[in-house]
């Protein structure tokens, strides 16, 4: 996708952020390797950035963070790759200080499985998609951003991880050694979260499914330059809360259509 950062907020995990990774890469033979991933991570705390009755801190430890994966299968057209799949996870913990009647602070563990795969079909055609599960996701441009529940099922205000999951498959079509197309989907779904944003007084709202369809075309003019065009359909579910008298109610569904062009130069 040309959208930056692409599937953000919508079934794409993860982001950059400093780290300490050791990586091994392993060659079994002449059809079949491995790699194994382990990093320890800066934390990035996503929730409640402009709230100022919640702050964020320091939870203590960073986030570990770990892939395995693996690539087999013959190079059956020149210059293809083999079939790629690989295993990957986090888990950490991110504090907030909640003021609701005096300070209080509070600590949410994050964590995500996640697969991902890479399967070249034919040497003009490759799928990819990734997939994922886990809690407190926003840290990771996950979860519709959405990484805290405010309040509980019954209402009381008992700020917890929110649990997310969701992923995203492409398929790229390379026309020729210059032109290239790609058509994908991208979904994110939260698992019962009662309130993240609050809209006034008692009244709070949460994001239920974010999800986007795209279509793009990329041109490359020389190895550093590029031109491209992209149409999406974004599409955004959401509910509200009222605290006070522990409801919640419907909010219209947001959608929007985006044509984005980008020229990109890379050094």
């Amino acid at each position: 996708s040309l959208n930056y950062v692409p599937g953000s907020y919508t079934g794409n995990l993860g982001y950059r952020r400093a780290q300490i990774r050791f990586d091994n890469t392993q060659k079994w033979s002449g059809d079949f390797n491995t790699i194994w991933q382990l990093a320890v991570c800066d934390n990035v705390p996503s929730d409640f950035l402009t709230d100022s009755t919640v702050i964020k801190a320091n939870s203590g430890w960073p986030l570990i963070q770990g892939r395995v994966a693996a690539s087999f299968g013959r190079y059956r057209w020149e210059k293809c790759d083999p079939i790629t799949v690989g295993f990957s996870g986090h888990i950490g913990e991110l504090a907030h200080d909640y003021n609701r009647g005096g300070w209080r602070r509070e600590r949410h563990e994050t964590w995500s499985l996640n697969l991902d795969l890479d399967v070249p079909i034919t040497k003009s055609f490759r799928f990819s998609t990734e997939l994922y599960t886990g809690k407190n996701l926003a840290t990771m441009l996950a979860g519709i951003g959405q990484g805290v529940d405010l309040y509980d099922s019954d209402g009381n205000f008992d700020p917890g991880s929110a649990g997310a999951y969701g992923g995203w498959m492409n398929l790229n079509w390379k026309v020729n050694r210059k032109y290239q197309m790609n058509a994908g989907y991208c979904i994110e779904r939260m698992e019962g979260i009662t309130a993240h944003t609050s809209i006034g007084g008692t009244r709070f709202a949460a994001r239920d499914k974010n999800q986007v369809v795209f279509l793009n075309g990329i041109y490359n003019w020389t190895d550093n330059f590029f031109t491209g065009l992209e149409v999406s359909q974004w599409q955004t579910d959401w509910h509200g809360f009222d605290s006070a008298s522990n409801t919640k109610f419907d909010l219209e569904t947001g959608r929007t259509t985006r044509i984005e062009v980008l020229a990109r130069y890379t050094f």
